[in-house]
């Protein structure tokens, strides 16, 4: 249960209906590589073989890995899922993308310009475990080389137009790209940054939710109420990266981390503000030390159900 409810921030709130209910995979190449390349999604062919072996032990695997929540939430989510019959019409463009015609029931991830990212042989492919870490880690690299080609320049570009740059930010905050974290905070250092624009580089910081990202915001919220809210909406790793903030003697920035991680980590019965103007320290430092347990608890589930497919 852990490890799907984790994967619904990644999804942004969709919610995946059953189990039982397959992958879609479309059958319309041209309408799916159109897709690809109107949402910059990497394409997953399933590569099928002549016909169905609906009685073999691998086709049944895979059918069950396929079904598989966490692996149907990735797919769904980064992907856009295409069956490729191994027919004779199409083995020309197999041979093109590098991949085998003398088999098939296997995955290849292709970028939306037609080059492949990753093969997925047969039996990875009937494994859900392995096959969540192949999906993740193809995903990463097609990301990567996405934020290099195309955001990058974007973001560093100073005549860069501010859809341009609001599409961009759009981009890094989907993919979850953690790479961006430089890039953003160098455009957060323009002076003539619109406040929108400001805004949603905030936003799109507290989304990927690095540490260098994290530091940069935090400092930011001191004096910017945009930049506070962002801080608010971090990672609960985020959250424990700001626990040293905590301290209730410097009260101006312990304030912002306490409502911050309170707010990521969901924590209930906070103190308000009055309470740190009137409380004696040792009422002080038992409610931030409370806190910081849950905190880190809450930060050490998370790492372990989530991460790893970020």
């Amino acid at each position: 249960m852990m490890r799907f409810a984790a994967f619904w921030l990644i999804c942004c709130g969709a919610i995946v209906a059953n189990a039982q209910v397959p992958i879609q995979w479309s059958s319309d190449l041209r309408a799916g590589v159109a897709r690809a390349q109107r949402t910059l999604h990497p394409i997953l062919f399933y590569v099928s073989g002549d016909r169905d072996n609906d009685d073999n032990d691998l086709d049944n695997l895979q059918k069950r890995a396929l079904r598989d929540r966490l692996v149907k939430a990735i797919v769904d989510a980064r992907y856009v899922a295409l069956r490729l019959p191994r027919s004779n019409q199409n083995k020309e463009l197999l041979r093109t993308l590098g991949a085998p015609v003398g088999f098939g029931a296997y995955l290849l991830v292709v970028t939306p310009e037609g080059k492949r990212v990753a093969l997925i042989p047969p039996f990875s492919v009937a494994d859900p475990e392995k096959l969540v870490e192949l999906l993740t880690s193809a995903f990463h690299e097609y990301r990567g080389g996405l934020f290099d080609k195309q955001i990058r320049p974007v973001l560093e570009d100073e005549e860069a137009s501010a859809t341009n740059v609001r599409r961009a930010l759009s981009l890094v905050r989907e993919f979850i790209i953690v790479q961006a974290d430089d890039a953003i905070i160098e455009l957060l250092q323009r002076e003539d940054l619109d406040k929108g624009l400001r805004k949603s580089a905030y936003d799109t910081l507290a989304r990927i939710s690095t540490k260098k990202g994290v530091k940069e915001l935090f400092e930011a919220a001191l004096t910017d109420e945009d930049a506070a809210a962002a801080l608010r909406k971090c990672t609960p790793t985020a959250a424990e990266q700001m626990l040293d903030e905590l301290d209730w003697r410097e009260p101006e920035r312990m304030l912002v981390a306490y409502n911050a991680v309170t707010r990521i980590c969901h924590i209930t019965g906070t103190k308000p503000a009055r309470f740190w103007e009137s409380a004696d320290g040792r009422k002080k430092l038992d409610e931030l030390d409370r806190v910081r347990d849950l905190v880190r608890k809450e930060a050490a589930e998370w790492e372990e159900t989530y991460a790893r497919v970020r």
